[in-house]
């Protein structure tokens, strides 16, 4: 039975290091758009 809790946890935890990351990558696109939009606005 511990043993499958060990593989319960590294699956949660390879899953939440995955979101996290893709939050962060929304995060990074989601402000180079916004220089974007404010650089098409001032031109």
């Amino acid at each position: 039975m511990k043993r499958t809790n060990d593989i319960l946890n590294n699956i949660i935890g390879v899953l939440e290091i995955g979101l996290f990351i893709n939050l962060c990558s929304r995060i990074i696109v989601g402000t180079e758009n916004d220089v974007e939009t404010i650089e098409n606005n001032t031109l």
